[in-house]
């Protein structure tokens, strides 16, 4: 292997270590989305649940709202509950990057270096010599791939409870509007909103679509490239001069 075949080997390398540890903090910021967040109306009687999706889980009404919250107003206090679950889950999301260290970590993942604090740099993926030619053309499609964009995300989808009292839109951002008939739930209990809330949510739920979104194997293509590369670099002769 000549000196420009290790340098290049090796800038390959590094390349890969810098890619490795902006996975790790991807995969890390993911990791930081909570699970579930609460929220409540300023009165305290209506709640939302949000889940990982940022979409409701559950959106319930406590007894007595009547006594602080106008039949009018119901659907309005349903989506301040939901804000205040949005506010709570980004507050908690902050916190969790702020308690790992994710910010000096991306500094130091921007910088030449990485992280000290981060452990040992990962060793690249392992992979199988190949044909150049046919290696090429599989990165090419895989680079094609990953710039295709996602599908683009649908409009609000909604759901209705049977008697379509209650009706919930979930759009690309989550909660996107509640509606409930002030004239039907005045003379309803807590629990029978609570329930057409629930059926609704679940209508609303079901209508939204799947996300989808192109997918390519580039890790393991340049595990393969790298073994290509040493495979090729190590038959040559050592004084690089194959004249």
């Amino acid at each position: 292997m000549t000196a420009m075949d290790g340098d290049m080997l090796a800038r390959l390398q590094q390349l890969q270590a810098k890619v490795t540890q902006f996975g790790e903090l991807a995969t890390q910021l993911a990791q930081a989305v909570p699970k579930q967040a609460e929220g409540c109306d300023a009165s305290g009687w209506v709640r939302v649940v949000l889940g990982g999706d940022g979409l409701p889980t559950a959106i319930s009404v406590r007894d007595g709202w009547d006594r602080r919250i106008e039949a009018a107003g119901l659907g309005a206090a349903v989506m301040d509950a939901n804000a205040d679950a949005i506010r709570q889950g980004m507050k908690a999301f902050s916190d969790q990057l702020d308690d790992n260290r994710w910010w000096t970590k991306r500094a130091h993942a921007e910088e030449d270096g990485p992280d000290p604090s981060a452990g040992p740099v990962a060793r690249p993926p392992a992979g199988t010599e190949r044909d150049p030619g046919e290696l090429t053309e599989d990165v090419l499609k895989a680079l094609h791939t990953v710039q295709q964009p996602a599908e683009t995300a649908p409009g609000a989808v909604e759901g209705s409870d049977p008697q379509r009292y209650v009706t919930v839109a979930l759009g690309p951002g989550g909660l996107a509007r509640c509606t409930i008939d002030p004239d039907w739930a005045a003379r309803r209990d807590s629990n029978a909103i609570t329930a057409a809330l629930t059926e609704a949510l679940r209508a609303a739920r079901h209508a939204v679509p799947p996300p989808t979104a192109p997918s390519a194997d580039l890790d393991g293509l340049l595990g393969d490239a790298l073994a290509t590369l040493r495979a090729i670099t190590d038959r040559r002769p050592a004084g690089g001069n194959n004249s």
